[in-house]
């Protein structure tokens, strides 16, 4: 006798018995997608279709995106002509947008992206460079205006320190919730993290 298989899609109740054709016929069609569940009936496992080989093979193909009226297919827009900007793809940015929002807020932090699944992004270790060259710049030039609050220049020269660390501080939370890559102002041309 023929193998018979259950099916579950969606989370929906089990469909079955029925035979390996009837199964694949329904992926086929796509009723069942790679993600619903089968199992034999002689089995109280569930496996997901697209971790069957001969299910996969069956499954639909996404269709790639319509081409225009000159038949050219969307893609990402490079940097405008002398722009220093690069670009990371949608589902790294999604990942990593809140560490990097974090670090420029308490950039003492930076090392955090460096130490977890984070490591091998592009848009965390270009976060983490610019918080880390953020800190470093700050730390120092804080030290130096006080040393020299002892005369009238270290009390100005401290408030301008104040405001443009609040001012990268702002631009670099900005990129970081908008899933850009662009440099500080003045600062972010030095890389430290490669």
């Amino acid at each position: 006798m023929a193998n018979q298989y259950f099916v579950r899609a969606k989370g929906g109740p089990e469909a079955g018995p029925m035979a390996g054709n009837d199964v694949r016929a329904l992926v086929r069609s796509g009723e069942l997608t790679g993600s619903d569940l089968i199992r034999k009936d002689t089995s109280a496992s569930w496996m997901t279709i697209e971790s069957v080989p001969q299910l996969a093979a069956d499954l639909p193909k996404a269709a790639p995106a319509p081409p225009d009226e000159l038949g050219m297919h969307e893609v990402v827009a490079p940097p405008p002509m002398g722009s220093t900007a690069t670009f990371s793809s949608p589902t790294d940015v999604q990942a990593n947008k809140a560490m990097a929002i974090i670090g420029y807020i308490l950039p003492f932090l930076f090392f955090i992206p460096l130490v977890t699944d984070a490591k091998t992004s592009p848009f965390a270790r270009f976060h983490a460079n610019q918080q880390l060259v953020y800190l470093i710049l700050y730390f120092c030039a804080t030290l130096f205006s006080g040393a020299l609050m002892i005369i009238f220049i270290g009390w100005c020269l401290y408030a301008i320190v104040v405001v443009a660390s609040l001012a990268h501080m702002i631009q670099g939370i900005v990129n970081a919730a908008s899933g850009k890559m662009t440099p500080l102002l003045l600062i972010g041309a030095i890389k430290i993290i490669k």
